[in-house]
């Protein structure tokens, strides 16, 4: 079922390892993925409007592989 989420700049949506079943169209705006790297964030990406994000571990059920 599909529900909207507004989020606030700088909140995260996704956090890496954790485990989830859902997954999320992105209206507007931009959201940055990243990964754990020796301690650091390391930027992978960028995910823009009408793109999915979260599709991954809501297909395979495995935790989340980037925040």
């Amino acid at each position: 079922m599909a529900s909207p989420l507004k989020l606030s700049a700088n909140e995260i949506l996704l956090q890496e390892g954790e485990h989830s079943n859902s997954m999320y169209w992105v209206q507007s705006g931009q959201l940055v993925v990243t990964k754990k790297r020796g301690g650091e964030d390391v930027i992978l990406g960028y995910i823009h409007s009408g793109e999915l994000v979260g599709e991954i571990s809501f297909l395979d059920q495995e935790p989340r592989s980037a925040t």
